[in-house]
């Protein structure tokens, strides 16, 4: 986990709720970010995948 999540989890003058609370909002952005740059892969690869096929095939006929 990069220092940039962390660093609002350890504001002094938290409650323990709020600290959770900021946390977890960060945590959900992180996941976020995470999940849209796997997903954004997974499509790339494919679409890499695809177009080597179809070369494969071209070169086949």
């Amino acid at each position: 986990m990069d220092q940039r999540s962390i660093t609002p989890c350890r504001k002094i003058g938290f409650t323990p709720t709020e600290k959770l609370i900021t946390c977890f909002k960060v945590f959900l952005q992180d996941w976020q970010v995470l999940n849209h740059y796997t997903y954004f892969n997974k499509i790339k690869n494919f679409n890499s995948l695809l177009i080597f096929h179809l070369l494969k095939t071209s070169k086949e006929e």
